[in-house]
Parts: C-alpha cells; structure tokens; sequence
C-alpha cells in the first residue's frame, strides 16, 4: 500500500531500509538509499553520510584495547592546535575542555596501537573511513555551525545506526574521532600539517 504521505516496505524490499527486518514504515522524512548504499548512517542534518558498519568494526577493535591504551598518558605533540582548530571552525574552549583533558593524552598510545603490524587489517580500516569521511566532511562543513557539531552528529548517527553494538561506547567513539581530528586525518590541514 503507498499514498502520497506513507509507504509500507515488506521483508527484503528496496524500500526496507532497516536492514530488511519485518514490515517498515516510511515517510517522507526518510531517505531510501537504492542497492548497496541502504545501510549507510546519515547525520542529523543529512549532510554526511557514512558506513557505519566499518566505522563500528574500528570502535569495537579500538574498544577492545582501549584497556592498555588508557594506562599510559603521553604527551601527543601535534602542530599548532590553536590554528588548527580556528581552520577548522572547533571552538578553542571546546578542545581546551574536552579532548585536551580527557582524550590527548592518550592519541600517542592509540597511534602506536593502529601502527602495530597486527593491526594491518584495522589499519585498512581506518585508512577507508578516513578517504570517505574527509572528503565528505570538506565538501558538507558549511552545514555545521561548529566543527565539534559536526563531529557530535557522526557520533549521534553511528550511535543510532549501530546501537546494539555500540551502547556505551560512546567514550571510544568520541576518542576515535578526536584521534582523526588531531592526526590530522580528517578536517582542514594546516600549511605545517600539509609538509609533513
């Protein structure tokens, strides 16, 4: 049955976007996404959207050893973070509060942790979400008033897409994206970020 406001999708259909579980209602507010693309998480104002099946497989391997990263503090020396996050739009007193405090010193233990040879496939991971979420972050940044918005709504979708998974692990994630933010994986680089 479909009217102008609301469509029913059966078990597998094109329309069944929640990964074709049972019956599914659908209004217009949804996105119904063709093929491969029907399980990619959208934020908040549809400006990014992003697998979040691979971006969940790296949370819950970092999740895994955050035990070991957490038990030593170091001193991750980044280029100039004051002028990268005024290039990036994420407010000093944000980083100041929040990341510096309880998520930098820890950057240092998690690049050691992605660079170990076992962690080859984690790393392939990483290096596939990083290409695809920068470049979408470069082109959709003007629909976010601050870059940290923008990084609370990839959070906020990754958690709604992948919620069994991911319930209270919401410090990982926000460690993970403070890590590709600070690494200077994703977002702006700055002219010394561009030379190395």
């Amino acid at each position: 049955m479909i009217n102008r406001n609301k469509a029913e999708a059966q078990e597998g259909s094109v329309a069944a976007v929640n990964h074709g579980n049972g019956p599914q209602s659908i209004d217009n507010s949804t996105t119904i996404r063709l093929g491969g693309l029907v399980n990619l998480a959208e934020t908040a104002t549809g400006a990014i959207v992003f697998d979040p099946v691979a971006m969940r497989e790296a949370i819950l391997s970092i999740d895994h050893s955050l035990e070991s990263i957490n038990d030593s503090q170091s001193d991750f020396d980044i280029i100039d973070v004051e002028k990268k996050n005024k290039l990036n739009g994420l407010t000093q007193e944000y980083y100041d509060e929040f990341i510096s405090i309880n998520y930098e010193p820890y950057f240092l233990e998690l690049d050691v942790f992605l660079k170990q040879r076992e962690n080859e496939d984690l790393q392939k991971k990483v290096h596939n979400i990083v290409a695809s979420l920068n470049r979408k972050i470069f082109i959709k940044r003007k629909n976010f008033d601050t870059f940290e918005d923008l990084l609370t709504s990839i959070e906020e979708a990754l958690l709604e897409s992948e919620f069994k998974s991911l319930q209270g692990k919401e410090y990982t994630i926000s460690f993970f994206l403070y890590y590709l933010y600070a690494c200077c994986l994703i977002g702006k680089k700055t002219d010394e970020e561009k030379k190395c």
